[in-house]
């Protein structure tokens, strides 16, 4: 595909910006397991979109303070 882009998004579902810092609260489950949430899109990046296959990795760094 051309001219897609994939936006993450957090748990408020609005987008990340990845240059600042962000707070998130961890929702405990019963086997002590935490979990932050994200959400992904797809989005239209130029006017001249072309189909075919997108493939996406997001690696980041967690701060446990």
């Amino acid at each position: 595909a051309k001219a897609i882009g994939v936006q993450v998004l957090g748990d408020d579902h609005q987008p990340l910006n990845f240059h600042e810092m962000k707070k998130v609260e961890l929702r405990s489950s019963k086997s002590d397991k935490y979990s932050v949430r994200f959400y992904s899109q797809y989005y239209q990046i130029d006017e001249q979109v072309q189909p075919g296959k997108i493939h996406a990795s997001l690696y980041f760094n967690i701060d446990y303070q």
